[in-house]
């Protein structure tokens, strides 16, 4: 899968969205979406070659706050040992122990995303 600078590099050689798309083996959306970083960041190709990818892909945050930093982690190294170990543990008891816990200003997973 082609990154997003290469996408860039592409366009700003003057690429056609669909020969882009077809030869990065990249959606057209995503070549859109990169057309517009283009023209609303006023990118060149000299700023661009200058760009790492980390700050390429930087422009293209989705804004989704990180899951972990909500909820309260369980420990999986322990849930999966005792699931091993332990008979007859299941993954609802282990929820049930989870969920037992004070979390403070943390939330708890349900268990569907425990």
């Amino acid at each position: 899968m082609a990154t997003k600078k290469e996408i860039m590099l592409q366009l700003l050689k003057g690429v056609g969205w669909n020969d882009t798309a077809r030869s990065l083996r990249c959606s057209k959306a995503t070549v859109a979406k990169c057309t517009a970083k283009i023209e609303g960041e006023g990118i060149d190709p000299a700023r661009l070659e200058a760009m790492t990818d980390a700050e390429v892909s930087g422009l293209f945050a989705d804004g989704r706050g990180k899951r972990g930093e909500e909820y309260l982690e369980p420990d999986y190294a322990r849930v999966c040992d005792q699931l091993a170990r332990v008979p007859k543990m299941t993954l609802a008891l282990q929820w049930a122990r989870y969920t037992d816990c004070s979390p403070g200003s943390k939330r708890l997973y349900g268990y569907s995303g425990f």
